[in-house]
């Protein structure tokens, strides 16, 4: 059937744990610790074929979170983030069977992540 051409998300969820260290009253540094799980769905491109492949695994970041942004604008409960994040779920192998029960195609594929987010949120 030949290499997969469409690996698409499903879905996502993620725990985290967010330890952080206050540098002054406006001002906050914190990482992230925490476990993720995914649901992929890969498939070639004539629709042959396809398979789901699920992975848990883990995901680290860091992040600041600063209230001088609703100071800045007259808005006390404001505040703007920045955050980095790595998740890592390791490798899923797979094989592509034939009518007759055969394989004949298999692979392992490894995934991992990272993502960058900028936002704006406000304490109620």
């Amino acid at each position: 059937p030949g290499s997969p051409t469409n690996f698409q998300n499903q879905s996502r969820y993620d725990f985290s744990f967010l330890p952080g260290i206050l540098i002054d009253p406006d001002n906050l540094i914190y990482g992230k610790v925490g476990y993720s799980y995914t649901k992929e769905n890969v498939n070639n491109a004539n629709g042959s074929w396809s398979t789901t492949l699920n992975y848990s695994g883990y995901v680290l970041g860091l992040g600041v979170k600063s209230f001088t942004l609703g100071n800045l604008v007259g808005v006390k409960n404001l505040y703007g983030f920045a955050e980095y994040n790595y998740a890592s779920y390791g490798g899923q192998s797979y094989s592509v069977v034939n009518g007759s029960g055969r394989s004949t195609y298999s692979s392992n594929i490894s995934l991992n992540s990272s993502t960058g987010l900028l936002g704006v949120g406000y304490v109620f």
